[in-house]
Formats: structure tokens, sequence, C-alpha cells
């Protein structure tokens, strides 16, 4: 679900003569680069819907931008959506076959083992995407630059192994996102990265509701199978039952 990081062209709005509503107008964005604007919000709404066909849209978003970026000239940004594709064949697996005898993977929660793992994973890459974007390029953000992508892959990871706090890790991202994208005057942009923050909300909600359905539906299964205690069974559980009450 790489819909982070890419590079949606610039926008402006126009108001045909005679007409009262706004129109966008995309400049500059190649067809390569639609599909990879489109398939990024697909993927997320399906995500969030928490339906399988997200991964290979996903992966269809990464193969594009992956020739956009190498055209452009951001090679690791381009190299880095191997790294997206390499993810997507997974979590697709793991999606359909990884749950118990090899069905489809439930969402869960993560456990506290991995939480710790990967904090450290997102301080570490962060850590050392820093030292190199410093180091080697040109940014004017490392910093966040860093971060968010520490977080991104992270995040991703959590989305293949279908954890629902996934969500708050792309959230946290994203919030980053739309702060970089509006200090760097790209309104659009962090327009669009501020929808998938309601996107990425709507499917914590979704899937947290999803890991209750089930747990609510065994406990009533349980609760409908308990026989009716019979009227011995009620006196040895309340032997005042039948017996006569204080006499004055």
């Amino acid at each position: 679900m790489n819909y982070f990081g890419g590079s949606y062209g610039s926008f402006s709005c126009s108001l045909r003569l005679g007409e009262c509503e706004p129109v966008v107008i995309m400049h500059g964005m190649d067809p390569m680069e639609l599909l990879g604007f489109v398939t990024g919000g697909v993927c997320v709404w399906l995500a969030a819907r928490e339906n399988i066909w997200n991964w290979p849209i996903g992966i269809a978003n990464n193969i594009f931008y992956l020739i956009v970026f190498w055209r452009a000239g951001l090679y690791a940004d381009s190299g880095l959506q191997v790294f997206y594709f390499a993810i997507g064949v997974y979590g697709w697996w793991l999606w359909a076959r990884g749950g118990p005898g090899h069905r489809e993977l439930p969402a869960a929660n993560i456990s506290a083992k991995w939480s710790m793992l990967m904090m450290a994973a997102t301080a570490v890459s962060a850590t050392l995407l820093y030292i190199g974007l410093r180091r080697y390029t040109n940014s004017t953000v490392p910093m966040g630059d860093a971060i968010t992508t520490a977080l991104s892959l992270v995040a991703q990871y959590m989305l293949g192994r279908k954890w629902l706090q996934n969500w708050l890790v792309w959230i946290t991202a994203d919030l980053i996102y739309v702060a970089l994208y509006y200090n760097k005057h790209l309104y659009w942009t962090a327009l669009l990265y501020a929808i998938f923050i309601a996107m990425c909300f709507a499917g914590y909600r979704g899937w947290k509701k999803a890991m209750t359905l089930p747990r609510m539906r065994e406990l009533t299964r349980r609760i409908k199978q308990q026989p009716p205690l019979r009227t011995q069974e009620r006196k040895q559980q309340r032997p005042w039952i039948g017996k006569a009450g204080p006499h004055f």
C-alpha cells in the first residue's frame, strides 16, 4: 500500500465560463504518474475495507512509481519501490494463507514484543536514512524525509501482518507528510494526505469492529449451547428454592 512518497504533479483550479463549479486541472502529470495516483487511492480504500485486493493494486502502484521515479532521476525512491513490491507480495500471500489452517489471516492486535521491535526498527531506520540523506543528498528536510520513510516502511510491514495498529503508524506518518508538503507550498498534496488520514481512521475503526464481532458471536454461541438447568441442579446451586419461609 505504498501511496506515500509519490509525486502528484501540480494542480490548479479554474472556473469554466457559465459554470459555478470549480474544475481541477492537472499539469505535467504523465499517464504513468496518473495511474500511480489512482492506484494509490484505490489501494488505501481497499485496505481500509480489509479487502485483499489492496495488495495487487498496491503492487501495480509500486511498478508505476518505480518507473515514474526512475524517469525523474529519483533513484533512491525508485529503488524503495522494490522493497514495497516485496512486502506487497508477502502481505498478499499472508492475508490469503497466513491464518490458521492456511486460511485467510484475521486482523489482530500487535503484541508488546512486536511493538518494541517495530519501534526499534523505526528508530534505527530513521537514523540511518537521516545520515544517508545528510551525507549523500541535498534534501532540505532530511529529518522529516527519514522519519516519514521509516514510519512508512514499518507501517507497510505491519499491514502485511494485518496488525490493527498499522493504521496508527500510517496516521502518524501522514500527519508529518501534511506538515512537510504544506511547508513546501504543495497545498493540494497536503490536502490529499489529509484525506488519507481520514481514510486511515476509517480503516482503524472498521478493522477494530471486524475484530470484535467474531468474539461477540462466539460468546453468544457458547451461551446458547449451555443446557438449561434442571430443577434439582437449581436447588443445589440455590438451596433456598422450595423451602418454606420463616414462621413468626
